[in-house]
């Protein structure tokens, strides 16, 4: 794909190229597929770019296409305004009748400019018109813009552009004066300053005039303008309760990062104008971005583009968490063997499955559970510490209503973990309790985690 910014584009779009061997032409703004390709590393190339426009990045690219699948990539261009100046006259010849003209303009790509059109006539009264555009005259202006010109021997070394000018003398027809005129105009910047080469031609079509010719005094000359950076402002606006303790890292394409705070901004200078993908990293388990990451934002040359990240944050619970077995047994009916899955918080939210495969009911394993599936189940307390853990502040333990799988018995219950250390490392423990029903189990993890979260 490409993606072109800027204000004169490339007119004729470009090629794009794989291995060097296999070419598509493109748009300017466009996408083009290349298929059969084998899967691995390719290298992607962008060619034909105009004179006023560069490519963002690596040129060539190198992309890796997986098996059986597709892979896709984007060259970023940014385009530089065109100008075109010219000082000078232009002549048929220098005997009666003939005429003779002078001008003097300076006209870009982005439709600002100026220009001065004097028609001089080989008369004995001198006559002559003047057509003005004047940045001071807002009637005035340039309204198209072609960043080449057939006309030209060369395209690429010439321009055509469209305007209103207004006539400010007319010795010939005085009651012109004043009046707006349409004109397209043609300069080609053919050779040094007078050296005869360069060529121009104005015409005012509602008037059925057309005078054009070789440059003999002065000079044309045809230029492109680089895109002025722009600097990018990044700001966070984090709400909620528990904000990230450490702030956050905003990054820019992947490369520039800074830190930032919970609510904050941070500046980029000299961002080259154009898309760039803007994201927020560094985020804190109990928040969230609202809305894209990474964003892309558009950078604006001269002047400062802003966006913002919003940020909210829920309160942190005490949370204990767990899921694994107990037992020297193995998951089979009959054995010693129990396996679990909770997740209890301290606002009494929480769930839990527990499957103990000695106790056999109706030739099953029984299990039992409690959430929001099971209307009446839950829990119904919960501590921070545990006496069942050699540190207690390392465990937690709660309380609640369970229900037997198949059944609609409902039990209290209590159930201790304690995190004694990391994920399979057996040192973690859990004992659950079912007083009325005279049930128990305990032991350490044979397998899985128990993970406890404060506040």
């Amino acid at each position: 794909m490409t993606s072109t910014t800027g204000t004169a584009l490339d007119p004729d779009g470009y090629t794009v190229t794989v291995d060097g061997t296999r070419a598509q032409a493109i748009a300017t703004n466009g996408s083009v597929t290349f298929d059969g390709l084998v899967a691995g590393p390719h290298s992607v190339q962008l060619s034909g770019v105009a004179d006023n426009c560069t490519v963002s990045g690596t040129n060539p690219e190198i992309v890796s296409v997986p098996a059986g699948d597709a892979a896709h990539t984007t060259f970023a261009v940014t385009c530089g305004a065109v100008r075109i100046t010219g000082l000078g006259q232009i002549q048929d010849a220098a005997t009666l009748p003939s005429w003779w003209d002078e001008f003097n303009f300076d006209v870009r790509s982005d439709l600002t400019g100026k220009l001065v059109y004097n028609e001089h006539w080989y008369q004995p009264d001198g006559t002559y018109a003047t057509l003005i555009v004047d940045p001071s005259d807002p009637e005035t202006k340039i309204t198209g813009f072609s960043s080449t010109s057939t006309v030209c021997a060369d395209p690429t070394r010439g321009v055509e552009f469209d305007g209103i000018a207004r006539e400010i003398v007319n010795l010939l027809d005085p009651q012109n004066v004043g009046s707006l005129f349409a004109f397209h105009a043609v300069a080609c910047d053919n050779g040094a300053s007078s050296s005869g080469l360069d060529f121009f031609s104005f015409a005012v079509p509602a008037s059925d005039y057309l005078h054009s010719g070789l440059v003999t005094v002065g000079d044309v000359a045809k230029s492109t303008t680089s895109v002025p950076p722009g600097a990018l402002t990044v700001s966070t606006s984090t709400t909620g309760a528990d904000l990230d303790p450490d702030g956050y890292t905003v990054t820019v394409d992947g490369t520039q990062s800074q830190p930032i705070g919970d609510n904050a901004s941070v500046t980029f200078p000299d961002v080259a104008a154009g898309d760039h993908s803007v994201g927020l990293s560094g985020i804190a388990s109990n928040c969230s971005v609202s809305g894209a990451n990474p964003q892309t934002v558009t950078v604006s040359s001269n002047s400062t583009t802003s966006t913002t990240f919003a940020v909210s944050c829920r309160a942190i619970v005490a949370e204990l968490t767990g899921n694994g077995a107990i037992g020297p047994g193995s998951p089979t009916t009959g054995s010693e063997y129990q396996t679990f899955t909770f997740d209890a918080k301290a606002d009494l939210t929480g769930t839990l499955d527990y499957t103990d495969y000695n106790l056999v009911r109706d030739g099953s394993p029984t299990t039992v559970h409690v959430g929001p599936a099971y209307p009446g189940t839950g829990i119904t307390a919960y501590r921070n510490v545990s006496s069942a853990c050699s540190d207690p502040t390392k465990g937690a333990e709660f309380d609640g209503i369970l229900q037997v799988d198949g059944e609609t018995n409902q039990y209290t219950f209590t159930v201790a973990g304690c995190d004694n250390g990391p994920a399979g490392s057996g040192l973690d423990f859990f004992s659950i309790s079912v007083p009325d029903a005279g049930y128990g189990k305990s032991g350490s993890l044979v397998s899985g985690d128990i993970a406890k979260t404060s506040p």
